[in-house]
């Protein structure tokens, strides 16, 4: 039996750790957007915490249906351009800064991709195009600072009542 296979189950098959964010997590160094977890180094406990987060969820990308939004565009070019939102969309998260940004309320963001104009779009390089993945760009920034504070200010409340409720007296 493959080291890796234990009980029937292949290592591989956790897609957030091996599989689709792996890439990700290997750009940022295994270090979490958010709280900077692994930044003082890793171990497999550390690690075993990381996920993947979608910095701007994916219903406010506004691209539901991609065929519907690029007739023109073959499925490779598709299958290109979802590649390069995830490569500005993706980061690393640990479970913690996941879950805590999953409830966030983002507020009114303007959808990145509107729901008309990309019609003779054929491939990502089209200008229309360049300029949804600029703006997306520059969401995906403001809104990880915004994350980012989200994270801390929850962190700095919870070590409060760590310290209180919870930390061994000595």
């Amino acid at each position: 039996m493959d080291e890796s296979t234990v009980c029937n189950w292949d290592a591989h098959s956790c897609q957030s750790l091996l599989g689709y964010g792996k890439a990700v997590h290997e750009g940022s160094g295994c270090i979490c957007a958010y709280c900077d977890l692994g930044k003082a180094g890793q171990d497999f406990d550390m690690w075993r915490q990381l996920s993947v987060d979608h910095v701007v969820p994916t219903n406010c990308i506004g691209a539901n249906d991609w065929t519907i939004k690029f007739p023109k565009m073959s499925k490779p070019a598709i299958k290109k351009l979802h590649a390069e939102i995830n490569k500005i969309n993706l980061v690393t998260a640990c479970n913690f800064c996941n879950s805590m940004t999953s409830r966030m309320k983002i507020g009114n963001r303007e959808a990145i991709l509107p729901k008309s104009g990309y019609s003779d779009a054929e491939d990502i390089k089209h200008p229309a195009v360049q300029e949804m993945l600029q703006r997306l760009g520059e969401q995906v920034n403001d809104l990880k600072e915004e994350k980012r504070k989200y994270v801390q200010e929850r962190l700095r409340i919870l070590e409060l009542a760590y310290a209180k409720e919870v930390k061994p007296k000595p």
